[in-house]
């Protein structure tokens, strides 16, 4: 027979139990900062992809275009396209949200060398419905200069300034 555990038995579980959900939560803010370090990073390469999104085999940037993991399995992110893109053309990214989402803004910005992140769209609601969303801009918005062509890291975010994702986008 298996003893039965005694009080002090069940309050040394539940601290066991609350101490490993401490420690998932802190690994879980740990992994969002890394994320979130890795967002505002210098743009390094696109996943290529056509006017409907479909993307030739091999040539998928493994970086772009991930959810963060505060957003995993809630909101999936579509590559942004096409990528690469002429300076005439608008850029779309297709995101799909989960009928659990509690979010009400999505923001894409682009983020420059000097820091600046102006805004390139967003979508508002309260909260958003679930299913897919996207977000539309000209290519021509990425950049501060006449000369549009380059490398540009966008950045999606929720209303409170959670990043949601990021990629980079090549204009020709």
């Amino acid at each position: 027979m298996i003893p039965l555990m005694n009080g002090l038995g069940f309050r040394v579980a539940g601290s066991l139990i609350l101490l490993l959900l401490v420690i998932s939560g802190c690994q879980a803010q740990q992994d969002q900062r890394d994320f979130e370090a890795n967002a505002i990073s210098p743009p390094s390469g696109i996943t290529v992809t056509d006017i409907h999104g479909v993307t030739p085999e091999g040539a998928t940037d493994p970086d772009d275009w991930r959810s963060s993991p505060f957003y995993s399995g809630i909101i999936d992110i579509s590559p942004a396209r096409p990528n690469p893109v002429l300076s005439t053309e608008e850029v779309v990214i297709e995101l799909y949200m989960d009928l659990d989402t509690r979010v009400s803004r999505i923001q894409a910005v682009v983020l420059h060398d000097n820091g600046e992140t102006p805004p390139l769209d967003d979508i508002s609601g309260a909260p958003l419905p679930p299913g897919r969303h996207e977000l539309r801009f000209p290519a021509s918005s990425l950049t501060r200069t006449v000369s549009p062509q380059g490398l540009f890291r966008v950045l999606i975010y929720d209303g409170d300034w959670q990043i949601i994702s990021y990629g980079d986008i090549e204009v020709e």
